[in-house]
């Protein structure tokens, strides 16, 4: 059975396509046949990089948009098809999605509804599943979702000190994110030690245009650095991280903008960007701001 797996991001496409069976996930023999990654999507110096068979190209052209992304992933794994399954990343699955589900209209629909909470990504993530299922319509969906890992973190760790009422009328929380990432950290630090996970107590980290923390105590998410949107945290390529409440109430009162513009500002304008001045990149190393006095 071959398999493509499929994330999505802000900025970037991953993909790899595996050949996979029932008998092969028990025995973690799954085989990779191919990696294709597009970078700096929405540039004119996208980066497209193929391995497959022990080689690997890398090309650089415009990538304007996801479409263009998945089009590209699409013609580089044609010749390892056909695909039978489509294993999709999706960031934010609220309180609904606490594990995968194959997707369908219902499934898109409630994943849109969720758009407010992920900017950056739900979208990207419904994209790609429209492109693909055009693309490849004999393949069966799977979404696989971010939030599903961190619904074991506790009450008193995923509730914040506002009134109560917040979290039970309107789902008010921290729901945390990466989980996918942070899960396989989990079950493959268990695997080189030999071990069963529920051995262990680690602290992972993801670290990219994205970045948060989690603790995990045997196998379970029990505490996460990004909460309510994956805005929250550490400092990101565009995302401010965390940030005093009172300083946004005043910049909004300050320059008179409203809650979209400035959620576009912290989300988008922020970071790596806001601070640098260039780019959200970290191997764009000439910045004009924070370089000047270092």
């Amino acid at each position: 059975m071959k398999i493509l797996v499929l994330n999505c991001g802000s900025s970037s496409l991953k993909s790899q396509v595996f050949e996979t069976s029932p008998e092969q996930i028990a025995n973690t023999t799954d085989r990779v046949l191919a990696k294709a990654v597009v970078e700096r999507i929405g540039t004119q110096d996208a980066i497209i990089s193929v391995t497959a068979d022990g080689r690997r190209t890398r090309t650089t052209r415009p990538v304007l948009s996801m479409d263009d992304a998945l089009a590209a992933v699409i013609d580089a794994i044609a010749p390892f098809g056909p695909i039978e399954a489509i294993g999709h990343r999706v960031v934010h699955g609220g309180e609904t999605f606490q594990e995968p589900v194959e997707i369908n209209e219902d499934v898109i629909e409630q994943i849109e509804d969720l758009y407010d909470l992920a900017p950056l990504h739900n979208p990207h993530n419904v994209r790609g599943y429209r492109a693909t299922k055009t693309l490849l319509p004999r393949a069966r969906h799977v979404a696989v979702f971010d939030t599903a890992f961190h619904h074991t973190i506790p009450p008193h760790s995923y509730l914040y000190g506002i009134p109560y009422s917040y979290y039970a009328q309107d789902g008010y929380r921290r729901y945390g994110f990466h989980g996918v990432s942070h899960r396989y950290i989990s079950w493959r630090y268990a695997q080189l030690h030999g071990q069963p996970k529920d051995h262990f107590k680690i602290i992972s980290c993801h670290l990219g245009n994205g970045s948060s923390m989690c603790a995990i105590d045997r196998g379970r998410s029990v505490d996460t650095s990004m909460g309510f949107t994956p805005l929250e945290g550490l400092l990101m390529g565009t995302r401010c991280g965390d940030i005093d409440a009172s300083l946004v109430l005043h910049m909004m009162a300050m320059s008179g903008e409203g809650p979209s513009a400035m959620e576009n500002l912290l989300t988008r304008k922020s970071g790596l960007y806001g601070l640098s001045g260039l780019s959200s990149d970290m191997r764009d190393r000439k910045s004009t701001r924070l370089n000047s006095s270092h």
